[in-house]
């Protein structure tokens, strides 16, 4: 365990994704992937008072960055760190961290005919981008498949 393993069970009546990351500050982000979520912001909520906001203070409003009231502390949330970092700055907080979409061709197979995961390399491997990811294969697997079926393994 480290210290923010540690600090999840010694701070139970925290919610574990708004504790702020002692170290971990805004050059963590893949802001690549900052600017993706802002330009769906903006999209969805054109007329948002946010959408003005230089990046910390818009990150800080939607709970990526955290201040305490209390101190001077302020930097990631945790929150901040899975959704808009990188794969190997998150494991360095969450070891156990590892994101994975495979797609069967049919409920028969054992095989995975597409793959991939956080730790590839290829992109981010954070969150919001995980998701984009898997939303674009499914869009492009029911596009191809008509009564295609998914299953979901645990």
């Amino acid at each position: 365990m480290n210290k923010y393993t540690n600090s999840f069970h010694e701070r139970a009546n925290t919610m574990a994704d708004s504790l702020i990351l002692e170290h971990y500050s805004l050059s963590e982000l893949n802001f690549e992937t900052v600017s993706h979520y802002r330009e769906r912001f903006a999209r969805v909520k054109p007329g948002h008072p946010w959408n003005g906001l230089e990046t910390k203070e818009f990150l800080y409003k939607i709970g990526a960055w955290g201040k305490l009231r209390d101190s001077s502390k302020e930097g990631l949330t945790l929150a901040g760190l899975l959704m808009f970092s990188e794969e190997r700055i998150i494991t360095e907080v969450l070891p156990q961290y590892f994101l994975e979409y495979r797609e069967y061709a049919d409920a028969k197979e054992t095989g995975w005919t597409k793959r991939f995961t956080s730790q590839d390399g290829t992109w981010s491997g954070n969150v919001y981008d995980f998701y984009f990811r898997v939303l674009a294969e499914l869009e492009r697997t029911f596009g191809r498949m008509k009564g295609a079926v998914f299953l979901v393994r645990h």
